[in-house]
């Protein structure tokens, strides 16, 4: 967590990837960016990019957490759906649209060694275009150098 070094990641986010790269500004203090993207969901497809700081608020040698904000822009396709009872329902058909995304994350690593963690974390996604909210959650990997 100390200046200057660099921590690049890969994460699988339920049906999607997600992948990041920066580096530490100040100790525990990590700014970088951030891509998305889903390809094939139920309720959406996505993919996005954008500027993300994550702040390391608990740093130990088997564990450490954080919290995560970005902003990213991108191509989003939400899949409407209206629920007729509980065994029906029909699809009110795509909704296209490129917007904004503000991102909060909380999440933890889990140490393999000094330089590689495992990471999980959960996600609450807002779109600006539309204010929808998208909640998710991803595992991966990290290497810190």
């Amino acid at each position: 967590f100390q200046p200057s070094r660099r921590l690049v990641g890969a994460s699988l986010t339920g049906l999607g990837l997600a992948a990041k790269a920066g580096f530490f500004l100040r100790e525990g203090l990590w700014l970088g960016l951030t891509a998305n993207g889903q390809l094939r969901g139920v309720f959406a497809e996505y993919v996005h990019s954008g500027p993300a700081a994550r702040y390391y608020v608990a740093r130990g040698r088997d564990f450490s957490f954080f919290a995560e904000g970005g902003y990213a822009y991108g191509y989003f396709k939400m899949n409407r759906w209206e629920f007729l009872n509980e065994a029906q329902s029909r699809s009110l058909g795509p909704n296209r649209f490129f917007s904004g995304n503000l991102h909060f994350d909380l999440g933890a690593d889990l140490w393999l060694n000094e330089n590689v963690s495992l990471e999980a974390a959960i996600r609450r996604n807002q779109l600006l275009y539309t204010g929808d909210v998208l909640p998710g959650a991803s595992l991966g990997v990290n290497c810190f150098f």
